[in-house]
């Protein structure tokens, strides 16, 4: 979900659930995102009558990766941050 939007993706609707069982890696107990099925079937579906919605988002999804996600965006990012946690350094005195 780092990535996807409703302009590039098609997010299918979900309902937080308690996970009933022990299912490794995971334990009873915590929160699942349950997919709606309908929901999850009709996207394909429109994906699949709709050859030109597919490429139009399929093309929206390609630029956001090589814009958000390529090596230089993300090398951007993280000396974003470390400037910035340089500066918080600066401001509070070394760890």
């Amino acid at each position: 979900m780092d990535f996807m939007d409703a302009e590039n993706s098609m997010p299918v609707r979900y309902e937080l659930k308690p996970l009933l069982e022990h299912l490794p890696p995971y334990i009873q107990g915590p929160c699942w995102a349950e997919a709606d099925v309908e929901h999850a079937a009709w996207s394909l579906l429109r994906v699949a009558q709709d050859p030109a919605f597919a490429q139009r988002i399929g093309n929206r999804a390609k630029y956001t990766i090589q814009s958000a996600l390529s090596p230089s965006a993300v090398g951007q990012r993280v000396a974003d941050r470390l400037a910035s946690i340089a500066r918080w350094q600066s401001l509070n005195g070394s760890l």
